[in-house]
């Protein structure tokens, strides 16, 4: 255990669309762009490294006026015992809007600092030197062959937003990636996210065996869980 969290969360299922919020957009890149990415970073001999940006939803303002009753067992009272509510200036977690604006003052920041959004999937940029920044909502790969051009970009966030530097890319979106610059391979692996997901499916006590499989065999995703069932689609 690091550290303790708590977060002010709004109900977000009692706001109405077109007067409490209007445009719910989330930049999550896509996983087809993540790997041609990674291409790139092993044939190209890219750098690839890792920003967090903190509390993200509290950097954007709120254009929409809400208001909203205050936090249970922290309110406070006027003089004649009426509770007071919150008129809010900025977004917290939960809203329904909080990721467009987020990435609306993203998107207004990196285009101030001459980066250019990529039309087939507008959670990446690229500036005139190369450096091509992806985005998940709030983790930020950034590619480029040189690394001092990298940290100057890294500088360039920290003065205006609360930034993580994750440094070089080993954890990305449930993934662990090994990469080995000299032999210029990468191994992706998801052991952990595949362990979560048993023991969701309460199959961890099952028993393991060995399966020949073809090795050009293609998986296709063709059946979905739900309600305990496997239904086909």
């Amino acid at each position: 255990m690091i550290k303790y969290k708590a977060k002010w969360v709004c109900k977000e299922f009692h706001q109405k669309q077109k007067i409490d919020y209007d445009k719910i957009f989330a930049s999550m890149i896509r996983v087809m762009i993540i790997k041609m990415l990674l291409t790139l970073m092993i044939k190209y001999d890219y750098e690839v490294e890792q920003m967090n940006i903190i509390i993200i939803f509290l950097e954007a303002h709120l254009k929409e006026e809400i208001w909203m009753q205050q936090s249970s067992r922290f309110e406070q009272k006027k003089s004649n015992e009426i509770f007071l509510i919150c008129r809010l200036n900025k977004i917290l977690y939960e809203f329904k809007q909080a990721s467009w604006e987020w990435y609306t003052i993203l998107k207004i920041y990196l285009i101030f600092i001459n980066y250019q959004r990529i039309e087939i999937d507008h959670s990446m940029f690229i500036h005139d030197n190369n450096i091509i920044i992806a985005i998940y909502v709030n983790d930020l790969l950034i590619l480029e062959l040189n690394i001092f051009d990298i940290n100057i970009l890294k500088l360039q966030f920290a003065e205006c937003f609360q930034m993580k530097d994750l440094d070089s890319i080993e954890w990305y979106l449930k993934m662990h990636i090994t990469h080995n610059k000299a032999e210029r391979t990468l191994w992706i692996n998801q052991s952990i996210y595949i362990k979560r997901v048993i023991e969701l499916l309460s199959m961890s006590d099952c028993s393991l065996t060995k399966t020949l499989m073809h090795h050009r065999c293609q998986f296709k995703k063709n059946v979905y869980w739900k309600t305990k069932k496997w239904v086909e689609y």
